[in-house]
């Protein structure tokens, strides 16, 4: 970093910046700094107090010098501006537009509803309480893309509830492959579980790519979730998960018309070629005047 030829240092999250921000120092090099998180909040450091105490004094040095940043969502933002006075802005990760198709990879269904999660089958997803809703789900089954550290554990859970037939497991698939799947779901999945700041202000990208794929989500009411769902009437909302409860939840929802007749505009809205018109400006920008 000392000694390559760059015009900008970009820092991706807390862990990068020491060397980026004595480097920008050094050099004399605008720096940028990229917050996917509050670092601190990590899962791998709630349980380690010496060393999340330690990022959290790093962040106190850093972060009141620092005059281009951004995070994804609001909620980040207005935590780190609160906390050290500075104006973080917002980029959210969004995908690129393209007009909705229906380009139908999926297996026959025997025209079951189909609900679909994708992503990251890690701890706090959700995927566990939805499992133990389906066989009390009409006329449905459960399509689960991706792969993670719970798969084998998903995948026992679903086979002692005897469910071969209502819960599919497809793997990964790449994400340019991805849009052709999406679109024939009748249901997105974006569960969380509160495990900390980083999970309750998320704003995971699925939410826009089942919008995008015309479909409607089912999600947790966390705020940054709630803003987009809500607001925009792209699905519902849910804050418990008992298997009854869930059973309910779910065939009242199939049993009528959702409507996505704003889909299309939305997604031209919440799209990457938007998005990045705010990156750059924050690239592009000079130091401002103390």
């Amino acid at each position: 970093m000392l000694f390559s030829k760059v015009d900008i240092l970009l820092s991706n999250d807390t862990d990068t910046l020491p060397a980026n921000y004595l480097a920008s120092i050094i050099r004399r090099k605008k720096l940028v700094f990229d917050a996917h998180e509050i670092f601190p909040e990590v899962p791998e450091l709630t349980h380690r107090p010496k060393v999340k105490y330690i990022w959290e004094k790093i962040e106190d040095w850093i972060f009141p010098n620092i005059k281009h940043c951004y995070t994804v969502c609001q909620s980040i933002a207005d935590y780190y501006n609160q906390k050290y006075k500075i104006d973080m802005k917002i980029v959210r990760n969004l995908p690129y537009y393209h007009s909705q198709h229906v380009e139908n990879k999926l297996p026959d269904y025997s025209g079951k509803k189909i609900i679909i999660y994708q992503g990251a089958l890690n701890v706090g997803r959700g995927l566990e309480w939805v499992i133990d809703a389906m066989p009390f789900v009409d006329n449905a089954v459960l399509l689960i893309i991706g792969d993670g550290n719970i798969s084998d554990e998903l995948k026992k859970r679903a086979n002692k509830l005897n469910l071969n037939e209502k819960v599919f497991f497809l793997g990964r698939i790449a994400g340019e492959e991805l849009h052709k799947y999406t679109p024939s779901a009748d249901l997105g999945l974006c569960l969380l579980e509160n495990r900390g700041l980083n999970y309750y202000f998320s704003l995971p990208n699925r939410i826009f790519d089942y919008l995008h794929a015309g479909v409607p989500v089912l999600a947790t009411d966390f705020p940054e979730i709630a803003n987009i769902v809500k607001n925009n009437k792209t699905g519902i909302l849910i804050d418990h998960y008992e298997p009854e409860y869930l059973k309910k939840v779910l065939n009242d929802f199939f049993s009528k018309e959702f409507d996505t007749s704003n889909f299309t505009e939305l997604a031209k809205q919440f799209c990457w070629e938007e998005e990045e018109k705010i990156l750059m400006k924050i690239i592009t920008s000079q130091n401002p005047k103390k």
